[in-house]
């Protein structure tokens, strides 16, 4: 997984060995963070320098410290990176078929079930619409509240984070045997 650089000039990565590691900008071990579970994800820097990462099935968050914030169990394994709102609220996608919303402080806010793997990150629009892919090719929108917006089926797995333009507008990786970028509006999903 790609390293996080935090705003304090720290560089933070994870590992297969169960842990992330926080380095200083000479890199000198600062923080070692133990998980539940593979930390292979890029982590995501919070509100106050808060560490958030998937580790196994967890979604992890820890102080910039290091100390034990919250964690929030999923049903099977998070291959993703968690996304943030501006509200601080935390999206984790995972291969239980579902994409968890939770507050800032680890309370789940609510779940919505696809059809099939997410293995894809979710994408947060500055309006707050949460988009993900799935593994049988839908990209999915739902409004802040978890409600649908919107979905459009592709013909491959969508397994990588969807990406967003200044003005919302929703760029897709779709993988398999014809694979393609594709651009959507993101209001719509035309």
């Amino acid at each position: 997984a790609g390293p996080l650089v935090l705003a304090a000039g720290r560089v933070c990565a994870g590992a297969d060995a169960r842990r992330v590691f926080c380095f200083d900008a000479a890199g000198t071990p600062r923080l070692r963070i133990d998980g539940p579970g593979p930390g292979d994800r890029a982590a995501t820097e919070g509100a106050g320098g808060r560490i958030l990462f998937a580790a196994g099935r967890e979604l992890v968050a820890v102080e910039s410290n290091g100390a034990p914030a919250w964690r929030f169990a999923a049903h099977a394994k998070i291959f993703t990176s968690p996304a943030l709102d501006a509200f601080g609220r935390v999206y984790g996608a995972s291969q239980d078929h579902q994409l968890y919303a939770l507050e800032a402080d680890g309370a789940l806010r609510w779940i919505h079930r696809a059809a099939s793997d997410l293995d894809a990150g979710p994408a947060v629009a500055a309006d707050g619409t949460v988009v993900v892919g799935s593994d049988d090719g839908t990209l999915i929108a739902l409004t802040a509240d978890g409600a649908p917006r919107w979905s459009r089926r592709f013909e491959g797995p969508l397994r990588a984070a969807p990406a967003l333009t200044p003005a919302g507008d929703v760029v897709a990786n779709v993988g398999g045997l014809q694979p393609a970028i594709v651009a959507l509006d993101g209001a719509t999903g035309g």
